[in-house]
């Protein structure tokens, strides 16, 4: 059966909420069902008081744990954590993410990692340090010598970003995950990493490609930091040397010009047999238009993509133009996500071509579109989208960010509502129109009507922050009409209205 995972949030409590019946009575039961024991969150905070109270959870297969959202962690509790995961034996599946909010130093993280170490089942690991300024290269020899043990690992995501190591360590670092013989999936974050040149991007892009059996490959590393150009011609060049490479993640900085985007799209149309590509821009501030027939040339010619997530600094009708010529071309994509963080310049004629592409895109299942600071786009642009997006039978998630759009009102609204009540698929949407100062109450109405004819909807998020003409009396009644549905965690942002 399959096994669910337990978001664990650890709280402050007090050692006499400690209920060791309970919990041996809930490990009990749920491990008797083929099932995680679903622990109160303050008993598996003090869980890790007690390491030896682990050995009791040895039948459990997944499991995160977040700290993100609490103030300092007791040190007696990393050290619970640290001494006590190993006991997990049959642990496949491990998320330790938040511990920025921890006390970890050099010592715990060793101790930590040994632990990890110990997991011979664990095939996925998640392990987020982001911004552990107090961790030094002690600690990071410990995450070394954690992956030299975990031959069994098939996926691992590792975020080191804004940490300070010695350059030897990290250029190890692609080895020791080259030894992996298993590993089909790796995600690498190391911004803000001021270790990090030139030549130790180099060095772990030869270590990488030594990964035979690698399936998908996220790299995340040229932000904030010493590299040049001649880093993003590094990853270029090894691109297509990932003969097994299905999955395609990677950002460049603004050292990314158009000769570095020409060079990585003749690697990409190398690559038949991609599937996924999420190409991030968005610190490439040169890249604002022609180039982007290069992109074009590249993609369209992998036969098998189904899924496209591009990502850039600039947004305008010249853009949009040549990423619409490109995906007309491509009516195999089940998944499609633009993201403009500057659109100012894209008005309803360049939302018209790309209008144009989607409609070419039958198969699509899920569609994302953000255009931020979007302030020539009307209604009527919005309403063409609109009679496109209801055409997508196949639709099951649909996010629309149009923040700051001041000439959108709730005319363009109900065009979007009466669309969204036409996807009999759709279970997820997201809609961000932030700062529409046009938006009025009639639109909100309309909205509340559709989305009470949206069977499948179960998950909802929509911002209406800075709507001015918003009124309380309304924007509660729509929060009620919100509840009485079965979402999951419906979230309406109605912010400074």
């Amino acid at each position: 059966m399959q096994q669910k995972m337990i978001k664990a949030k650890p709280c402050v409590t007090q050692e006499t909420d400690l209920d060791e019946d309970f919990i041996k009575q809930a490990i009990k039961k749920r491990t008797k069902e083929s099932k995680l024991p679903k622990i109160l969150t303050s008993k598996l905070y003090l869980l890790f008081r007690f390491p030896y109270k682990f050995s009791s959870m040895s039948q459990l297969e997944k499991i995160k744990l977040d700290f993100a959202d609490f103030g300092n962690v007791p040190k007696k509790v990393a050290i619970g954590l640290a001494n006590g995961i190993r006991n997990l034996h049959r642990l496949k599946n491990l998320k330790i993410t938040g511990l920025e909010c921890s006390r970890l130093n050099d010592c715990l993280l060793l101790l930590l990692t040994e632990g990890i170490g110990k997991l011979q089942s664990l095939e996925k690991l998640h392990v987020d340090l982001k911004n552990l300024d107090h961790i030094g290269s002690t600690g990071f020899e410990g995450i070394l010598l954690m992956l030299a043990k975990l031959q069994k690992l098939r996926k691992l995501h590792l975020d080191i970003s804004g940490l300070t190591f010695k350059s030897e360590l990290i250029a190890k670092l692609g080895l020791f995950i080259a030894r992996l013989k298993k590993l089909e999936s790796v995600h690498l974050s190391l911004p803000g990493c001021r270790s990090i040149d030139d030549d130790i991007i180099l060095q772990i892009m030869n270590s990488l490609v030594k990964a035979k059996e690698l399936k998908e490959l996220c790299l995340d590393f040229l932000k904030r930091n010493r590299t040049t150009v001649a880093s993003s011609s590094h990853i270029i060049q090894k691109i297509s040397s990932f003969s097994k490479l299905c999955k395609l993640n990677i950002s460049f900085s603004n050292h990314f010009s158009q000769k570095e985007l020409f060079e990585l799209c003749n690697e990409i149309s190398k690559m038949s047999q991609l599937s996924t590509i999420k190409l991030d821009l968005s610190g490439c501030r040169t890249i604002e238009g022609s180039e982007l027939s290069y992109l074009q040339k590249g993609l369209v010619a992998l036969k098998d993509i189904k899924k496209l997530k591009i990502n850039l600094f600039w947004g305008n009708n010249t853009i949009l133009l040549h990423l619409s010529n490109m995906l007309m071309k491509m009516n195999r994509l089940t998944k499609l996500e633009l993201i403009f963080q500057s659109s100012g310049q894209i008005n309803d004629n360049g939302l018209a071509c790309l209008n144009k592409a989607i409609y070419k895109l039958p198969e699509l299942k899920y569609l994302g579109i953000y255009l931020n600071g979007c302030d020539q786009i009307t209604d009527s642009g919005l309403g063409q989208l609109s009679v496109v997006i209801s055409k997508l039978n196949q639709l099951k998630y649909l996010n629309i960010g149009l923040s700051w759009s001041h000439c959108i009102s709730e005319l363009g609204l109900k065009q979007l509502s009466i669309a969204i009540s036409r996807l009999p698929s759709l279970s997820k949407m997201s809609l961000n129109l932030k700062g529409s100062r046009n938006l009025a109450n009639e639109g909100l109405a309309k909205l509340s009507k559709s989305l009470t004819k949206m069977k499948a909807l179960r998950y909802l998020d929509l911002n209406f922050s800075w709507c001015q003409l918003l009124t309380m009396e309304a924007t509660e009644k729509f929060k009620n009409e919100i509840m009485k549905l079965k979402l999951d965690d419906p979230k309406v942002d109605f912010a400074c209205i």
